[in-house]
């Protein structure tokens, strides 16, 4: 809002609001699929959670409308885990229940620039075991795609940025390779954490901050210096107090 009022460029405000909205941007990105759009039902009070995940079908995912980083994201396995995220979200009034996508996950960078989206890299999400496996443990690239499907990555971004209205700064998209092809998890109007970017300065080459700033300035592009043929991270959870 600040960059509008002084007429300044930069994404805007209501592009922001677009990609938090979680329920308005499943809603948009489904119409970008002529098969298989992604099932998704909104939730208003928490007690409604069980009979909504059994409408959609176990496996599925209950998560707030309004968030970022995963905050409030729920797998519900089954019956049992439905009930319990009533008492999970008691105050909650605007939830999001959606089918769990089920495939290779991919975390997404990309950088706009008057309405043209440039994809620059991606990497593979790796998922915890079980209950956790909305939980990253790690990433990893290179990730190597048939180029039909590298197409429809690059066609499903792009065409989630341009629904929301993005047009200038770095974006962060994740996403599922289903059966069917490449399906919206969530996307962000910033770029992802910095150990991610980091992963793609040494296995691309590429600084996402840099071409940013450097888009945002009119300067010319920092060279791209690729340094390594795999880059890999994991994260470690320790107990409480270790």
């Amino acid at each position: 809002r600040a960059n509008e009022a002084l007429g300044l460029p930069g994404t805007p405000a209501a592009a922001v609001a677009a990609l938090m909205d979680k329920a308005a941007l499943r809603a948009r990105s489904n119409a970008l699929h002529t098969v298989r759009p992604v099932s998704f039902v909104r939730c208003g009070r928490a007690a409604l959670i069980p009979f909504l995940a059994a409408l959609i079908g176990f496996p599925c995912v209950v998560k707030p409308r309004a968030g970022v980083l995963g905050e409030g994201v729920r797998l519900l396995a089954g019956p049992a885990g439905a009930e319990a995220a009533v008492r999970e979200y008691p105050q909650v009034t605007d939830l999001l229940v959606e089918e769990y996508l089920e495939g290779p996950e991919l975390a997404v960078e990309a950088l706009s620039r008057g309405g043209r989206h440039r994809v620059l890299g991606w990497a593979r999400r790796i998922p915890g075991p079980g209950a956790a496996a909305l939980t990253a443990t790690g990433h990893e690239l290179p990730v190597a795609l048939p180029a039909e499907a590298a197409a429809a990555v690059r066609d499903l971004v792009r065409g989630v940025l341009d629904l929301a209205g993005h047009r200038d700064g770095p974006s962060h998209t994740e996403l599922v390779l289903t059966p069917y092809g490449p399906r919206l998890i969530e996307a962000h109007a910033h770029p992802g954490a910095e150990e991610l970017l980091a992963l793609l300065r040494l296995g691309h080459g590429t600084d996402v901050l840099a071409l940013a700033l450097a888009a945002g300035l009119g300067l010319p592009e920092p060279v791209r210096h690729p340094r390594a043929a795999h880059a890999g991270l994991r994260y470690v959870d320790f107990p409480p107090g270790t």
